[in-house]
């Protein structure tokens, strides 16, 4: 593997190229980073590290592209091609027709030197049921997990890369010093490299500054989120931050990575798979689910009249598609994916579940929600295939308080991503607002 040749962490270092009163000034900063947690592809190849450049600088660009539209959004009355024309400026365009040549970015980002462990993390077994140690939370990363076709053909398990290092050299205009600025502190704080970095992977420490004290991570995210989200309306349907942090929570620390990351992905498996004993009505992993979506399911499955899935479908705020799959049912039941209809089927979560690096090799978890699209602009549809499958319009109306006090979870919050903000600190006494 050729790599560059590496140099020792370097402090921060601001450069003024240019006299101080010449409006085209440029600023120059080295930054370093390493990944606390394992880098989940980020390569050429879908779910893989890349084989020659593990850390690339234009996929740092391009997460750094979607923090400047969640800091900076406000700055444009709801406008959308006003934003665009000022990413453009900022961050580069292509060309696009006759009259628009596109240009470079403004802001140059480049990769001094990196490091990483050659050995990957593998988080399945070779039966691809079940996981290989606690290293990695199985419920973010079941995107590696193999299906029986990799398992029965002997396929190489696909794992993620730990131990990932890097420094960047980082010049921009000093009259953009503030939306840099901005859009860096927003990846550092929320962000990292890689894929699935809303579920923890690939999350990001800066090494060449102090990190704060655990006890003061909230206020910290409080004054970052107060300057340097921009106030104003963003345009509609741009994932965006809010100030204030009514939408941000932060569990207790602990010594562990690892057990945070553990922690925070763990809260999220319960709260989305929470059954109960169908007699007791209590706790029990095996149980009966306490969401409406399977029997929604099974009522289309059931009928051949049935031309819509009446619903509700609460987790789908959570992020799409989602496969329903009925063990329990013995095949009575066929799979079913819930997706968006029409062109955008898809939908990214919301919700940013990461663990933060704290002074004193402390971490704690952090669990933001993003203002964006809760469902798809043209509603949901349920896809399946084969004999008593359901293909068809799914109702996405919200849950009405009555349906919520029945899920338990939810507390009697019909609002599912606000009642899981409260769900992953409770009963542990963490820091919330």
């Amino acid at each position: 593997m050729r790599r560059v040749p590496k140099i020792e962490k370097a402090p921060l270092v601001t450069k003024r190229v240019r006299k101080d009163d010449d409006p085209k000034r440029i600023l120059v900063e080295t930054r370093s980073y390493k990944l606390i947690t394992p880098l989940f592809g980020g390569g050429v190849v879908p779910k893989e590290s890349d084989p020659v450049t593990v850390v690339r600088a234009t996929e740092i660009r391009g997460h750094l592209r979607f923090w400047w539209r969640a800091t900076q959004g406000g700055r444009f009355d709801g406008d959308i091609k006003e934003m665009r024309r000022e990413e453009a400026r900022l961050w580069g365009s292509a060309a696009s027709g006759k009259d628009n040549k596109g240009g470079p970015s403004k802001v140059s980002v480049t990769l001094k030197n990196w490091d990483a462990d050659k050995s990957q993390l593998i988080p399945f077994n070779e039966s691809g049921r079940e996981v290989r140690g606690n290293e990695i939370p199985a419920y973010a990363a079941f995107p590696l997990q193999p299906s029986r076709d990799d398992v029965r053909e002997k396929k190489p398990l696909k794992g993620v890369r730990p131990g990932v290092s890097f420094t960047i050299e980082v010049s921009y205009p000093q009259v953009d010093q503030a939306a840099v600025q901005a859009t860096f502190w927003a990846w550092e704080t929320f962000g990292g490299l890689g894929s699935r970095t809303r579920r923890g992977f690939g999350a990001i420490q800066r090494t060449d500054l102090p990190n704060p004290r655990s006890s003061e991570i909230l206020k910290t995210i409080q004054d970052g989120l107060t300057r340097h989200v921009a106030e104003g309306k963003p345009p509609e349907g741009v994932p965006h931050l809010q100030r204030g942090t009514s939408m941000v929570r932060v569990t207790r620390a602990s010594q562990s990575c690892v057990q945070t990351w553990n922690h925070l992905i763990g809260r999220l498996r319960t709260f989305r798979q929470y059954r109960v004993d169908k007699d007791t009505g209590q706790y029990k992993a095996q149980g009966k689910s306490v969401w409406p979506e399977p029997n929604a399911i099974r009522s289309v499955t059931s009928s051949t009249r049935s031309r819509i899935a009446e619903g509700p479908f609460p987790r789908a705020v959570f992020g799409l598609p989602i496969i329903f799959h009925f063990p329990q049912d013995k095949g009575k039941t066929p799979d079913e994916t819930l997706t968006g209809r029409g062109q955008i089927n898809r939908l990214a979560s919301p919700l940013i579940l990461r663990p933060y690096a704290c002074d004193g090799n402390e971490f704690v978890g952090v669990a933001i929600l993003l203002n964006a699209p809760r469902t798809p602009p043209d509603g949901l549809s349920l896809e399946g295939s084969g004999l008593r499958s359901f293909s068809g319009e799914a109702n996405d109306r919200p849950l009405s308080p009555q349906e919520a006090k029945a899920i338990h979870p939810l507390g009697g919050n019909p609002d599912v991503l606000m009642a899981f903000l409260d769900w992953v600190t409770k009963e542990e006494g963490a820091t919330r607002r």
